[in-house]
């Protein structure tokens, strides 16, 4: 299994699960703002499943 996903405008990138299904990026903003991260699993069968929206929102202090 691996899991897809893009902020906003930035290139998609891929990684692959571990064996408990969980994977992890490293990303910081470039600025204060609101972000959108989209992300959508693919089996090891290569069926793609849904994707999925979350918001983010940064300030600076």
């Amino acid at each position: 299994m691996s899991y897809t996903y893009t902020f906003d405008t930035e290139p998609e990138g891929t990684v692959a699960a571990g064996a408990d299904c969980t994977a992890s990026i490293d990303w910081a903003p470039h600025s204060a703002g609101s972000y959108d991260l989209q992300i959508h699993a693919t089996t090891r069968s290569g069926i793609e499943l849904a994707t999925y929206t979350y918001s983010f929102s940064f300030t600076v202090h």
